[in-house]
């Protein structure tokens, strides 16, 4: 049911209509109705009981007051879980990138970290070096417990003798 809606509907107004702050501002009650209207004319005698849930979502979720603009929807998402339906719906809907920047980013990032000398690293540990790397850009001067920067060292001899452990290729 949920994949019919999801390709029968255009993803700006599905996300819009999910932002909690936002829900009223382009769907008038024709809207609802056309969406439930979908809703209805899936095979009735397989989802029944499901059809009658999501309705009851939506019209819960439309009673509900307007967010504040500057509230996070997906934070709003998290708290309301008696929404099942329409907040798996929100998490797909919402967490989709304005723009392809920032993957684009994270794939140059990535070919700097798996170069041909480091080919042969496992998806696990990509993932970790990226997460890493991604954590030290946005928290500058902090450190981790035990940690030295890696500005404070400047040889590998000074990274001995203070009880560093330099692993191979990373």
């Amino acid at each position: 049911m949920l994949t019919y809606f999801y390709s029968s509907t255009d993803d700006l107004n599905v996300a819009t209509f999910l932002d909690p702050a936002l829900k009223r501002v382009w769907f008038e009650r024709p809207m609802v109705e056309g969406s439930t209207r979908v809703v209805e004319e899936l095979d009735a005698g397989e989802v029944e009981q499901l059809i009658s849930s999501v309705q009851d979502e939506i019209q819960q979720y439309l009673s509900l007051p307007l967010a504040e603009l500057h509230d996070c929807p997906l934070q709003f998402w998290k708290v309301h879980q008696e929404l099942p339906a329409l907040q798996r719906m929100a998490r797909d809907y919402l967490a989709i990138p304005a723009t392809s920047a920032p993957c684009e980013r994270l794939f140059s990032q990535g070919r700097n970290l798996i170069h041909w000398q480091r080919y042969r690293l496992g998806a696990e540990r990509i993932r970790a070096c990226m997460m890493l790397k991604s954590w030290i850009a946005s928290h500058p001067g902090q450190r981790l417990d035990g940690a030295v920067a890696a500005e404070d060292v400047e040889t590998a001899d000074e990274a001995w003798e203070l009880g560093l452990e330099i692993g191979p290729g990373l």
